[in-house]
């Protein structure tokens, strides 16, 4: 009748070794691999059709002005210089930058060119019209349409991906001026 039973000495475990509950650590791991993944499939998701609705709206925006009986003045940013963020590095993500205007763009850009001089050489070319119109960008013929939505980002991506609550997903189109033809 001994040999029927089976007595554990302290210490020894299970008598299967132990597998179990290593299964079942595993098992939790591999479960909560998957659900992060699965968390981050549906952020992606929800960002990738917020990025085509402002696309849509931008493009809808863009459109609209490049049928316009009359130019839009909204024009690209002048960007005079770039401002170092808080990690010191150049040409990074937190770095600001400090406005120019369009007397600038003209002054330092297109002054380079010596229009004056240009113009005498080569009479109406495009140099010497952006040199002396206030509104450079309406000499590209472009017209900007952007429209921009905020997405509540979910808990396990905010916690372990990216520390912020919402994320801002922007959309811009560029289109050219059709000077009201169709």
């Amino acid at each position: 009748m001994h040999r029927f039973f089976h007595t554990f000495k302290i210490g020894e475990g299970s008598p299967d070794g132990g597998r179990a509950g290593q299964a079942m650590v595993e098992f939790v791991v591999a479960l909560v691999a998957i659900l992060v993944l699965f968390a981050a499939l549906v952020q992606f998701s929800r960002m990738g059709s917020a990025h085509t609705r402002t696309m849509m709206a931008a493009r809808r925006e863009a459109g609209l002005l490049a049928l316009a009986s009359a130019p839009s003045l909204s024009g690209p940013d002048y960007i005079l210089d770039r401002t170092r963020g808080a990690d010191g590095a150049k040409f990074s993500r937190d770095d600001g930058h400090i406005d120019a205007m369009a007397g600038v763009f003209s002054a330092q850009l297109v002054g380079y060119a010596d229009p004056g001089d240009l113009n005498v050489r080569r009479p109406g070319n495009a140099i010497s019209v952006l040199y002396n119109n206030p509104f450079p960008q309406l000499q590209f013929g472009l017209v900007r349409g952007f429209d921009t939505e905020t997405i509540t980002l979910l808990p396990v991506i905010r916690n372990l991906v990216y520390r912020s609550n919402t994320i801002d997903v922007e959309g811009e189109a560029w289109m050219t001026w059709t000077h009201d033809m169709y």
